[in-house]
């Protein structure tokens, strides 16, 4: 096994990780990485390597979070969330909206 040639990235059928990842960007690439070497990497608990691809997928999050448009986060009304409770919540009150 060489570091560029390393079987904990291999899947069963043959399939590399990194024919998956290089179509990815870098921190897609590192989620997809990281879970599948889970547990398969020599020195390395399966715990350490899916933390570190939850670590990436944080990174994803807070990008995509900072990419919403103040125009989309305008549109967001509280009245929206009125559709997540149950009707009982509301009945019997009075709609101001009436």
């Amino acid at each position: 096994m060489s570091k560029t040639d390393a079987k904990h990235y291999d899947f069963p059928n043959g399939v590399r990780t990194i024919d998956i990842t290089q179509h990815l960007d870098f921190c897609s690439g590192n989620v997809v990485k990281y879970v599948c070497r889970a547990g398969k990497k020599g020195g390395e608990s399966s715990l350490d390597d899916l933390k570190k691809a939850v670590w990436y997928l944080n990174q994803l999050v807070e990008k995509a979070e900072l990419d919403v448009t103040e125009t989309e986060r305008e549109n967001v009304s509280i009245v929206d969330n009125v559709h997540l409770c149950p009707p009982s919540l509301w009945a019997g009150v009075s709609s101001w909206v009436d």
